[in-house]
């Protein structure tokens, strides 16, 4: 009998997420908030990254664009590209930063360095998980805030959004989402300065 493999799943977000799922179970093997490390909400990736062995050392690697784009102000577009380890190291190339996650920018003459972006997913907390679709969510952020959240399937699609606003530091909303099927879910809380995501198990 022919032997069936399962590929894992890297895709990118309009929010700026890059994400890897397990192509077996839909697990999450990792998340990097691009537009964290840019410091800025608009950056978006509106295409699929490319996925492959750059330099024939037997580790993935993962090349993605993204950006801000305007008509006709083009004047205001930008992007950046990225390229991402998807093994454990990974090759050294002399063009990128020598880490896990390495970045460059045409046209960017600053510093610049990324770490692995997983801190602000724990303060995003979330309960009861797994339920039933109907859930708190707990975050931290600053009073008078408005914050965009989000739910994405393990397709990258937007399941659930909707706009909150809080006049208290420490964030608490009731989320009415029991009309999605079962199954795990990408939870994404946005504001002027925080990007958050946690997984969310719906039963």
């Amino acid at each position: 009998m022919q032997s069936i493999c399962t590929l894992d799943v890297v895709f990118g977000t309009t929010f700026g997420d890059l994400i890897a799922l397990n192509g077996s179970d839909g697990t999450e093997l990792w998340n990097i908030s691009l537009a964290n490390h840019m410091d800025s909400a608009s950056f978006g990736i509106d295409h699929g990254p490319i996925v492959l062995d750059m330099d024939n050392d037997d580790t993935l690697d993962v090349f993605v664009v993204g950006g801000h784009g305007e008509y006709p102000a083009i004047e205001k577009n930008w992007g950046r590209a990225y390229a991402v380890s998807a093994g454990v190291g990974g090759p050294d190339w002399p063009m990128f930063r020598r880490d896990i996650v390495r970045s460059a920018c045409a046209g960017y003459y600053g510093s610049s360095s990324i770490k692995e972006v997983n801190s602000s997913r724990e303060n995003l907390n979330i309960w009861p998980n797994p339920g039933d679709g109907n859930f708190m969510i707990k975050s931290q952020g600053k009073a008078g805030s408005t914050y965009e959240l989000s739910i994405y399937n393990l397709s990258g699609m937007l399941v659930y959004h909707e706009f909150l606003t809080s006049e208290e530091q420490s964030f608490y909303h009731k989320v009415h989402a029991q009309s999605l099927k079962s199954g795990l879910y990408i939870v994404k809380l946005m504001s002027e300065d925080i990007v958050q995501t946690a997984k969310v198990c719906i039963q």
